[in-house]
């Protein structure tokens, strides 16, 4: 863990596990149709003039794309150098 290379190749590691974790929680509560996450609200906020309402979004729900970005740092590796 001395090497930045190790810690970056780690950061990636982490970075893509904990996305596909994200995206198959979010696949399954779109397959129990359960806005669990508050992404309803996200969108009614980011889309102005939506006029979004709580049927609409249970109907766009489980067909909606979600995008995830992890942005995943060690800041420190707790190694005492």
């Amino acid at each position: 863990m001395k090497k930045p290379d190790n810690v970056y190749k780690l950061e990636k590691e982490v970075s893509s596990q904990m996305k596909k974790d994200i995206e198959k929680l979010i696949a399954y509560c779109q397959s129990k149709d359960a806005d669990v996450i508050g992404l309803g609200e996200e969108y009614r906020s980011a889309v102005h003039h939506s006029q979004l309402t709580r049927e609409k979004w249970h109907k766009m729900f489980p067909h909606a794309k979600v995008n995830v970005k992890v942005d995943f740092t060690i800041v420190k590796t707790g190694l005492v150098e």
